[in-house]
């Protein structure tokens, strides 16, 4: 390869990696004001589930509807993946994972959180019944809301016996795993399984209608829950993979910079050479 067209390609090569080391420092910044917001997010739906686990334990009546299937015959899997790439393996973690879940689910039917899962389902067999784009890196509360109200309108009409959410969870800025959590129906759960498990609720006008009244806040926060969970896990993974990308620029910058230098040294070598036989041979027709 000429020296000028190893020169074009190096300069190339370092466009990408300011491209790339810009995303990994924006990636970074993220996921670090992300923790603190997921910290907080955890608390307070953590504090909502022990009050809806304290409610649902106090039921004289257990079949209450939002503990028990509507008559629907199909599961709601809800996935939330992103609206962009360059993220490593969050996006195919978790559409390889969703796929798996409906492929061993009897009359599954998805929700698709993401263009990146719109664009991979597109192509694949599965019932499609809602869709939702936008996930921005600062996830906002009403997109919670607006997820909860539909997804209890599905179940409460009978569209879905039970609904599930894929996402993954940030355990920290190296770990990251795909998790699936049923949201509906509502589980009783030992209350020794959760905090504050020594309080005692006071509910009125009764139990029941209290139960029914705090369990949309309860979804919404548990909903925006697993959406910050995935973005702090997709801006982490990115950050991750722009490094990785950044580092391999710069290798590769340094392996054509050898390549210049080796290409010119043979250049000037042989431009040495044509005029020492240039000389030469002039040396011999004078003689």
């Amino acid at each position: 390869m000429a020296v000028r067209d190893i020169k074009q390609r190096i300069s190339s090569v370092h466009n990408v990696e300011q491209i790339t080391h810009a995303m990994y420092a924006i990636a970074m910044t993220r996921v670090f004001k992300m923790k603190a917001r997921l910290a907080a997010t955890r608390r307070y739906a953590n504090s909502l589930e022990e009050v809806v686990q304290h409610l649902i334990h106090g039921l004289e009546d257990p079949s209450h509807p939002l503990l028990e299937s509507q008559g629907g015959d199909s599961v709601g899997i809800f996935v939330l993946n992103s609206d962009r790439g360059l993220c490593g393996r969050f996006k195919g973690d978790l559409n390889r994972a969703t796929r798996d879940r409906a492929t061993k689910t009897q009359n599954p039917k998805l929700i698709l959180g993401g263009d990146k899962a719109r664009v991979f389902f597109e192509h694949e067999k599965f019932e499609v019944v809602q869709q939702y784009v936008k996930f921005y890196d600062e996830p906002e509360y009403e997109q919670a809301e607006t997820i909860a109200a539909d997804l209890l309108k599905f179940f409460q009409a009978g569209g879905f016996k039970e609904v599930h959410v894929i996402y993954m969870r940030f355990i920290n800025d190296f770990k990251q795993e795909v998790m699936s959590e049923k949201i509906l129906p509502l589980e009783k759960k030992e209350l020794s399984a959760i905090e504050g498990e020594d309080k005692q609720y006071l509910a009125e006008p009764s139990v029941d209608k209290a139960l029914s009244e705090i369990a949309p806040h309860y979804l919404r926060a548990k909903i925006y829950r697993m959406i910050m969970e995935s973005k702090a896990s997709e801006n982490a993974i990115r950050r991750i993979a722009m490094k990785n990308a950044t580092d391999n620029a710069s290798e590769l910058i340094d392996e054509l910079t050898m390549q210049s230098n080796k290409a010119r040294q043979q250049e000037i070598t042989r431009a040495i050479a044509d005029i020492i036989g240039g000389t030469e041979a002039l040396r011999k027709q004078a003689e």
